[in-house]
């Protein structure tokens, strides 16, 4: 054998794809020996040579290693073996069954309705023209008026979900009540000055308030008495804070604004392809 044909040998048995599609040859053979019937059919699951390559290159861009046919016939034999683990996970009603599946696929989902639509930066002139709409988010408080609900547990994972369920439904104030475990404050706080909420809820509680803007469920936050979720009703102000000073927030709200906007807007589409039936 000459140098040139040794040379093309030696390529031949070293690409990954050989392996890749003799191994997937093997396998099918093990399986239909183990089924002791050849003529039973199979679930099938496809593995293709781009596949092959995206799981080289994620395993590459991790590494930083080279595959070599070993190496990538072990990514395969761990992919068939996830995907028909997968499979198998749908085929039991997993999906719908198990809560930390279900709450992972939901948390994707969001994930993907939030970054559906590409933010825009804002120009100077409708950063001027946000903060100048909200003013009385940009100046100095002397009272807030408040609705709050003092949960059962310190679980942030159970408050944030809660909150979230708070804004999609768009529970309003006045029924804090219905969420809130009893108190010795009562659930709204009417134009309580911050002095007042300082002594009442602590430092951080009141820190966290007037960092919060107003109409909206915010939280948690943490005081004397507990995990808390705030509504805020009013805030009364007084001199505006002048606008270089906040500016990085200014544009900071208007991003989460826009983000919310589009987060919305992309749930109600979707939403108005379903039906809600109560049995």
């Amino acid at each position: 054998m000459n140098t040139k044909n040794a040379n093309l040998f030696q390529r031949f048995f070293s690409e990954p794809l050989l392996y890749f599609f003799l191994f997937g040859s093997l396998l099918y053979g093990y399986f239909e020996l183990q089924s002791g019937d050849l003529s039973q059919e199979l679930e099938t699951i496809r593995i293709t040579p781009s596949d092959v390559q995206k799981l080289n290159t994620r395993f590459e861009e991790k590494t930083g290693i080279k595959p070599t046919a070993l190496t990538t016939q072990t990514l395969v034999e761990g992919d068939f073996i996830e995907q028909l683990l997968f499979e198998e996970a749908i085929n039991l009603g997993l999906l719908k069954s198990d809560e930390i599946i279900k709450e992972r696929l939901i948390a994707k989902m969001k994930h993907i309705l939030l970054n559906e639509t590409p933010l825009i930066d804002p120009t100077e002139e409708q950063i001027h023209e946000y903060y100048k709409s909200n003013i009385k988010e940009y100046s100095h408080v002397e009272s807030i008026t408040f609705s709050h609900i003092l949960l059962a547990s310190h679980d942030l994972v159970e408050a944030s979900r809660l909150l979230e369920l708070l804004q999609s439904s768009k529970v309003p104030p006045d029924a804090a009540e219905s969420f809130s475990l009893p108190s010795i404050v009562p659930p709204r706080q009417k134009a309580s000055s911050i002095d007042v909420i300082q002594e009442l809820y602590g430092n951080f509680f009141t820190t966290k308030l007037l960092q919060t803007r107003s109409n909206r469920w915010a939280g948690p936050f943490i005081s004397k008495f507990g995990l808390h979720l705030v509504y805020i009703e009013k805030k009364s102000s007084s001199m505006p804070i002048d606008f270089n000073e906040i500016e990085e927030q200014v544009y900071n709200d208007f991003m989460q604004d826009q983000k919310e906007s589009n987060y919305n807007k992309a749930l109600t589409k979707l939403a108005a392809q379903y039906r809600l039936e109560k049995e």
